[in-house]
This record gives C-alpha cells, structure tokens and sequence, in this order.
C-alpha cells in the first residue's frame, strides 16, 4: 500500500515538473530535511554540555565572605554592606545585638541602619559557610564624660562632672536639672562642669541639654560609698594571635591605688591569657571563643568585667587609611570634625595618625583629637591635608574647600 503511494506520487511530481526537475526537486527537499536534523542534533548537545556546566558550578566548594569585614557607623546612620559568594544562594543573615537595624536585603547587598551606641554582628550563613561583618556604633554627639548610666556618691560628698558636646570647636549653653533636690544638690561651677552635693541616701537623676539634645544619668546616694572600678563597657574584639592592653582605674583614684588591681581570667578556659602590671591588663588572644576578664581592688564595691571576642585572623588586605569626609565642605568661620580610620587595621591604630596641611594652609586651622581632625574654615580655599598612620604603607589626601 506504501509503495503504491509513492509510486503515485512518483508519477505526478514527474507530470507536473519533468524528469530533471524532478530529481532537482527530491535532491533540495533532501538537503533541507538533512539540514535540519543536524541543526536539531547540535542544539541538543549543547544544551547537554551547558547541564554539565552548570551541574559543575554547583559541586564547587561554597565560598563566602563580607566585602568589608570591619565597618564603623553613627547612630541614625545607614549604609549597604555587600557580600561575595561564588554561587547563587539565598544565605540566612541575622544581627546578635540591638546596635543595628537590617532594613534590606537585595542581590548580595543589605542595608543597615544604626540604632544603639556599641558592637554588633551581621552574621551571613549559608550550607556550611558563615561570614562575620563587625560593625562600630559610635555616639560622640552629646554626653557626660564619666559615660556612665548610674554614677554613685557619698552623703556630705562633692562630684565634679561635665557633660562635653563632641562636634563643635564652641561649646553653647548646657542646661542642668536633677530630678529630686532632697537626694543631690547640683550647682554649675562653669558652662561646662557642675558640682554634685549628695544630701541623702536615695536614687534621682541628673539630665543635660544642648541645641534639641539631651543625655543623663541616675545618681545614686549612699551612706558608706567604695568606688567604682573604671573598665570598657563594650566587648573587646580581638583576633587569634594578637596582643593588647587596656587600663583600668578607680573613679577618683588616689596615689598608690594603682597597685592593688587583681586580674583573673572567667571561666577558666584557654581562650586568652591576662596578666595585670599594676592597672594595666596586658591580654593574649589563644584560640577563637568568648571570655572575660575579671578586675577586682580591694576599694571598689563590685568587680569589673572586661569581655572579649577571640575572632579568627581574616585574610584581611593591607590597611588603608579613609575619613569621613572626602572633599570636606564647609563655609568661613565653620568648625567640623574629620574622622579617621584604618580600614583592615587592628585595635591601637587610632592612636597612631598625624596629619600635615600640603596645600594652602592659610585657609584652615586643624587640631588634632586622636583619629579626630578639627577643621576650622579661615578663608575661601581649597587646602590639602595629607593624612599618615603608622601602621599604613601609603598617606591618604583629603581636600578641604572652604566656601
């Protein structure tokens, strides 16, 4: 029946278009199925060969880490940390304490926003792979200089304190109030420092305000006062390996009570090593884990506590300097802070800046504060400051135009 068919077929192709056309006509219609199928053939081996690919890319070992693994910030501040991953993944990120706010996550991209002064992690996780981005709160606006939130003194007792604004060259009118004068009396010795009277036994509270902001303490009165031991309050992060040192002291100290600081390490675990040189705690870093160190003198009424973070050493790139401002803008007779950072660095750096004015000094003052520069505008200019580190290879250049 088949052969039939194309016999037919045969013959009117043959009727219709000649002996030689049609022989034309069977070899294109040939040439075109042949052609096809090829075309078919190869589309499917290289779908296949692109499968393989891909099922490669994703047997490849997961790696994943923070652009930054360092980043400092102010409160109210956001910014957008990024992540590098060789594969495409939904990672887990997650934030340990109440400094940072994550608003946002897109494409290897989060955004955050700071809330509270101190350290806070951004932790990212995915498989087996957990990246780690320590972020700085600062808060330098406005505050009292014992940077405390409940301060003690004696009945019949007097305190000198001083709250202290952080970004202008002129301080403005502070005002003071305390909430109960039957427990303190406060009397202002100078805009800046008031003396503290206790009265009698009893909790009250003292606030300052300045330009819209205000900042406080509790005061707490008491009948027999021991002092309080002075320690950092945010947690120390350290990396396996490292060395550091911080200094403890009594509020008020007096002569020799340097030397009756007792330093223990708790729990007892082999995280770091401390020794204590009168009230310098000298800190080793062993192995990764959380630890305190205990501080105790025979005049405080309870021990201080100084928390670490043994981190493992990242693969860090060599330490740059930046600042917060580059260009820094400001008109004539205006004062603003520069800070400066060593990204990349290690606990210590901001001690060890200096700055050179290169370019048209007529125009600005500058002071120096530790990683603080104070510049103050002179006259209309464009002025270069040329910013060094000690533990950075090259100096970083900021220009200061004074409008």
């Amino acid at each position: 029946m088949k052969l039939k068919i194309i016999k037919n077929l045969n013959e009117k192709i043959e009727k219709l278009f000649g002996k030689k056309k049609k022989y034309l006509l069977i070899g294109i219609l040939f040439l075109f199925i042949f052609g096809t199928t090829t075309a078919v053939a190869v589309k499917v081996i290289k779908d296949k060969e692109k499968g393989n690919k891909n099922e490669n890319k994703d047997d490849e070992e997961l790696v994943l880490y923070w652009e930054l693994p360092e980043v400092i910030m102010n409160i109210g501040e956001n910014k957008i940390i990024r992540y590098v991953s060789n594969r495409n993944i939904v990672p887990y990120i997650s934030c340990e304490g109440t400094s940072l706010i994550i608003e946002n996550v897109n494409d290897k991209e989060v955004r955050i926003k700071a809330v509270f002064p101190g350290f806070d992690n951004v932790t990212i996780q995915a498989e087996n792979c957990t990246a780690i981005c320590i972020v700085k709160v600062n808060d330098d606006i406005f505050k009292f200089e014992n940077d405390e939130t409940v301060l003690g003194v004696g009945v019949s007792e007097t305190y000198f304190i001083k709250a202290e604004p952080k970004e202008l060259l002129e301080i403005s009118r502070i005002n003071y109030s305390i909430e109960n004068r039957e427990i303190a009396k406060i009397k202002e010795v100078s805009n800046e420092y008031i003396e503290i009277l206790g009265l009698k036994k009893g909790i009250t509270y003292i606030n300052a305000e300045w330009r819209g902001k205000s900042t406080g303490f509790v005061l707490e009165v008491v009948e027999d006062l021991y002092r309080q031991i002075k320690v950092p309050k945010e947690k120390q992060y350290v990396f396996v390996g490292q060395e550091t040192k911080i200094e403890v002291r009594l509020d008020e100290q007096e002569r020799g009570d340097e030397y009756n600081f007792r330093i223990s390490v708790e729990p007892k675990k082999d995280n770091i090593s401390a020794t204590g040189e009168n009230n310098i705690v000298r800190i080793r870093a062993v192995r990764e884990g959380e630890q305190y160190v205990k501080v105790t003198h025979p005049k405080a009424r309870s021990p201080g506590y100084i928390y670490f973070d043994v981190l493992k050493q990242p693969e860090l790139e060599s330490p740059r300097i930046e600042t917060s401002e580059s260009p820094m803008i400001l008109r004539k007779d205006q004062v603003k802070y520069l800070n400066m950072y060593v990204l990349n660095g290690v606990l210590g750096d901001e001690d060890k800046f200096s700055f050179e004015i290169i370019e048209n000094a007529y125009g600005v003052r500058v002071e120096q504060k530790r990683n603080k520069l104070l510049v103050a505008g002179i006259a209309p200019c464009a002025a270069k400051i040329r910013i060094s580190n000690e533990t950075v290879t090259k100096p970083y250049e900021v220009m200061v135009i004074v409008e």
